[in-house]
């Protein structure tokens, strides 16, 4: 027997009620109440001007039906985990707490990877989409979204991946949240896809190599519409497509390593680079002193802070896993231990997690359905913690205290959304119109 593409996502979908495996959920109950439908859709490392470098017919189609920017500045720093959680909370990393893809907490006294899912760490502030969505009455699946699967605030998405596999096919992925999308058993879908992130590292995002991972982006964004539309969604779902952060071109000629400069045993340190922390081993003998006196001027490409001097505008000091000393390395330049470590400075020919203000580490922004203008273009770029405000609009839920600011996005929505007024102001209104009424 054969099965048309959306039988094959109803099929997908049943599979994964019978093996937990694939994806986890408690009930099988329906969306209540409520009538906006969202999909956000995240391709890790996709810079803003990746579009420019080759045909995309199907993101040229989301253009034309939907409103873009020109691009998303995303929080500092500019790594994995913690551009998600951004997105997801509207909160800069010092107030999330997910400061980057390794992370060490004093209080702990324990690290953090990309493997944790101790919800200790995860609480620290904030309240994620799918959480916001659920608590009023919605129903979120998540393929993947980092964070999804933990639990925040008392909950975890709906329905949700137990464990990171790479190797699951980008179809199935989408058949799996276009399924509970139709079935009216999730109004909010997260899908993440790895690409074109894992081949702009190894690449490089100038290589040919990267123009095929943006081609086959393209297509897997037009496996989706094809999806949706066979599922009689596409007029009704809004999606955004956006990331977590850009690429830029690093050499293995262009890393600093650090016991040239400074003894290594009186340190230990948090690697997300570009960016290190340094955490003394010893924090009464005075070698904190000399950990940042060894390197505050030992490379002109090497950014040295001590915790209290982040700059402001980073976002990134108020929070007690920023270590006490943080090295931000200078665009396309890595920070290593020594050189008889193996690691990213050998391999990559593109990174990330240098400043947000970067035009190389700022991201996609395409947003489509019936929230949103059509063949729209916002000149101007935002900042990613306004994505959440955005998408609580979208859904028609009131969002949690956040750092975004919403009237940075609406210009983005169609004229048929209106933008909700304080109940004192609408009031106001009111009887502004009643008194032209009487007159």
């Amino acid at each position: 027997m054969t099965y048309s593409r959306t039988q094959t996502g109803h099929l997908l979908l049943c599979i994964g009620f019978l093996l937990p495996s694939l994806i986890v959920e408690t009930t099988g109950e329906t969306v209540q109440n409520v009538e906006s439908k969202l999909l956000l859709v995240m391709f890790d490392g996709f810079r803003h001007d990746y579009l420019d470098k080759t045909d995309t017919p199907n993101f040229d189609r989301l253009l034309a039906a939907g409103a873009k920017a020109a691009g998303v500045i995303p929080a500092f720093t500019t790594k994995t985990f913690p551009g998600h959680h951004t997105v997801a909370t509207g909160l800069y990393q010092e107030s999330h707490g997910i400061m980057g893809n390794n992370m060490y907490d004093p209080e702990f006294d324990a690290t953090f990877n990309q493997g944790t899912a101790e919800p200790r760490w995860w609480n620290y502030g904030g309240e994620p989409v799918w959480v916001t969505n659920q608590k009023a009455g919605g129903r979120s699946v998540s393929v993947f979204y980092p964070g999804a699967r933990v639990n925040i605030s008392g909950q975890t998405a709906t329905y949700y991946q137990p464990q990171y596999d790479e190797s699951m096919p980008f179809e199935e992925r989408i058949d799996l949240v276009v399924g509970l999308m139709a079935s009216d058993q999730a109004n909010l879908g997260l899908l993440y896809f790895h690409e074109p992130d894992s081949t702009g590292h190894l690449q490089g995002p100038d290589s040919d190599s990267i123009v095929e991972a943006i081609s086959m982006c393209d297509t897997t964004l037009g496996y989706l519409l094809v999806s949706l539309t066979e599922a009689e969604l596409i007029d009704d779902v809004n999606i955004i497509v956006t990331s977590d952060h850009g690429m830029a071109n690093v050499a293995a000629e262009q890393t600093v390593f650090l016991d040239e400069y400074v003894e290594s045993g009186l340190y230990f340190y948090t690697n997300n680079d570009p960016v290190f922390g340094l955490w003394p081993y010893n924090e009464t003998d005075g070698s904190l002193t000399t950990i940042y006196e060894a390197l505050k001027d030992a490379h002109p490409q090497m950014n040295v802070y001590w915790k209290e001097a982040i700059p402001e505008g980073f976002r990134y000091r108020d929070n007690r896993r920023v270590s006490p000393i943080l090295i931000v390395m200078d665009e396309g330049w890595h920070v290593w231990t020594n050189r008889s470590v193996e690691g990213n400075w050998m391999t990559y020919r593109g990174n990330h997690g240098f400043l947000n203000t970067l035009s190389s580490m700022q991201t996609i922004f395409i947003a489509s359905g019936p929230a949103f203008k059509s063949n729209f273009a916002l000149t101007d770029s935002f900042d990613a913690v306004d994505i959440y405000n955005l998408m609580c609009h979208v859904l028609d839920i009131d969002p949690a205290p956040n750092n975004g600011t919403f009237s940075n996005v609406a210009p983005l929505l169609s004229d048929a959304v209106t933008i909700a007024l304080p109940s004192f102001a609408a009031l106001f209104l009111s009887l502004v119109s009643c008194k032209i009424l009487l007159d």
